[in-house]
C-alpha cells in the first residue's frame, strides 16, 4: 500500500476510534477491554516508475471484539482515509 509511517502518524485520528489510539512509530493501537484494533506497517520501501517514486509498506490490520460487518466498515474507512490521488 502507498503509505509511510509519517502518513500513519498524521492521519490515524480519522480512523474510527483513532482519537483515542496510541501511535508508536510504525503502528497504531486502540485497545479496549471489549474490542480494539491495531494497524502496523512493515517492510517500508519505494517503487519507481520513471521519475515517479512511490513509498510502499506492508499493512497489517488486526481487530478483536468486533463482528464481521463492523470490521468491514473499519477497513472501508481505513482505505478511504489513506487513499492517494483524490480517489
Amino acid at each position: 500500500m502507498a503509505i509511510t509511517a509519517d502518513d500513519l502518524k498524521r492521519l490515524y485520528r480519522y480512523i474510527p476510534g483513532g482519537e483515542e489510539a496510541k501511535f508508536d512509530g510504525h503502528s497504531v493501537t486502540l485497545g479496549k477491554p471489549l474490542g480494539g484494533w491495531r494497524v502496523a506497517l512493515s517492510n517500508p520501501r519505494t517503487r519507481s516508475l520513471g521519475l515517479l517514486t512511490v513509498p510502499l509498506a506492508n499493512v497489517e490490520i488486526e481487530a478483536w471484539g468486533c463482528g464481521q460487518d463492523e470490521f468491514a466498515g473499519f477497513v472501508e474507512r481505513f482505505l478511504l482515509v489513506f487513499q492517494k490521488g483524490g480517489g
